[in-house]
């Protein structure tokens, strides 16, 4: 089996890796206990891959403050908080975050960032800005009588 890249992202010293393998298994680990690689390094290992795990589905950075939305190949999809799952050293197999269904694999995971870190950033995850619309419905609704021509003409 060949080793591949599954995340990147930017991290700062007191955040958490969460790593995810394919049948359910994940683990919270602090960055801290990442070593840092420089050109030439080999790597680190973060998760075994046993049959157990699975492959690694994916790795992303989290706060404890943070939660994690789970959706399976089969479409079944749940939140959970982050502080829920147990933090373990770099060395640890991890835990079971889902109990899946005969033949069902994790397929994606996502972090959901609490509404403070949405404001400090300026963004804010879909799952928790609610609905977006689109300007075409705006504009459609600005009382010209229904001519969408003359509508799409103010708006450029």
């Amino acid at each position: 089996l060949d080793d591949a890249v599954v995340a990147m992202d930017v991290v700062r010293h007191d955040e958490e890796l969460l790593v995810v393998g394919e049948k359910g298994i994940g683990k919270r680990t602090p960055i801290a206990d990442y070593p840092l690689q420089h050109r030439g390094g080999r790597g680190v290992i973060t998760m075994a891959i046993t049959p157990k795990t699975g492959l690694v589905v994916d790795a992303v950075v989290v706060r404890p403050t943070d939660r994690l939305m789970i959706i399976t190949q089969n479409g079944i999809v749940i939140r959970m908080p982050v502080q829920d799952i147990r933090r373990t050293g770099r060395s640890a197999q991890g835990v079971k975050l889902i109990n899946l269904d005969a033949g069902d694999q994790i397929a994606s995971i996502a972090r959901i960032a609490r509404d403070e870190d949405a404001q400090t950033t300026g963004r804010a995850d879909a799952a928790t800005s609610g609905p977006q619309q689109e300007p075409e419905a705006v504009v459609a609704d600005s009382g010209n009588g229904g001519d969408e021509d003359s509508a799409s003409d103010d708006a450029e």
